[in-house]
Order: C-alpha cells, then structure tokens, then sequence
C-alpha cells in the first residue's frame, strides 16, 4: 500500500504515582490499525523513572496479551527544556530490546535482540494544567544484524522516521 497512509491508533489508559524520586506507572494499550482491521492486539506496561533528574532515565517493560504473547523492554534518556511558561522542548534517546517471540512476531527473526535504537525530538503545550498536546518525531535504527535481514525481507528497510501527535488528559 502508500506508505503515507495513516495506519496506527493507539488508546492508552495509565496509572501514575511518584515515590520519592521514583516515578511509577502502570497501564494498558489497544492497538488499533486502521488499514488492517483484522490486526488488533493489547499490551499491559510497567515502567520507573527519574524525572526530577536534569536527564531523566526510565526503563518500561511491554507485555503483550494477545496477538504477540511476548514482551519488549526499553531504556531511555530524556531530557526536557522550557522555551516558554507553556512551551517545552523534548530531546530523547532509548535502546529496545525484544524476546525471541515478539521479534519473531514483528520482524521474522526468533532470537531475543537489542532491535532498535532511537533519537527523538518533541514540542509540548500546556494548554491548561490537565490538558497538554505534544508534537513528536523519532528517528529508529536497528542495530542487531540478525534484524535488520528480517526486516529487509519484511518491510524493506532497516530505519524508520515517525511523527506523532498526542493529547493527554490528567485527572
């Protein structure tokens, strides 16, 4: 099909709590794609962070329940910069790893691997303090040899660029 058609949905529902330095959250994903509707999976997440730290390190591990049956972990850096009273700037950095089923699943290839890496860069407002919309890019590369050939076979690149919008509503 066109690349540049819009295939990804994602609703997510979280719970958040902070002890001490310690950020906790805990949550649930649907995936929805709306160009291949026989394709619907959900994931549950848990993940701890440090935001109070200049560069905020995080490490989330994804489980999911239904089409793959398998999880994925990632480790990231963030680091965010006020331009304005409403107006931040996001910089991030995080390296995933699959199990050997869920790399399987996505990309053709059974062993467990370190399967991307990725730089990202994004614009968030506060529209009000419950309300914030963040504007996001990120460039993904995939550094385990073994999937980047599934890939090639697969999807026929080894690298993606990915914008995203997001609306999220705290209460």
């Amino acid at each position: 099909g066109d690349s540049r058609e819009f295939n990804e949905v994602d609703l997510a529902l979280a719970y958040v709590r902070t002890v001490g330095l310690l950020d906790l959250e805990a949550g649930w994903i649907e995936y929805l794609f709306p160009n291949t509707p026989w394709i619907r999976t959900r994931e549950v997440y848990l993940c701890a962070g440090v935001s109070k730290w200049p560069v905020a390190p995080s490490l989330t591990l994804y489980y999911d329940l239904d089409e793959v049956d398998s999880c994925y972990a990632v480790a990231a850096l963030e680091y965010s910069h006020e331009l304005s009273d409403a107006l931040a700037l996001e910089l991030s950095a995080s390296l995933g790893y699959g199990a050997g089923d869920y790399n399987d699943y996505y990309f053709g290839d059974g062993d467990g691997a370190l399967n991307d890496a990725t730089l990202g860069v994004a614009l968030v407002w506060a529209a009000s303090d419950a309300l914030s919309l963040k504007a996001s890019c990120a460039y993904t590369v995939l550094p385990d040899s073994g999937i980047r050939r599934a890939t090639d076979n697969a999807y026929f690149d080894d690298h993606a660029l990915v914008a995203g919008l997001t609306a999220t509503y705290a209460f």
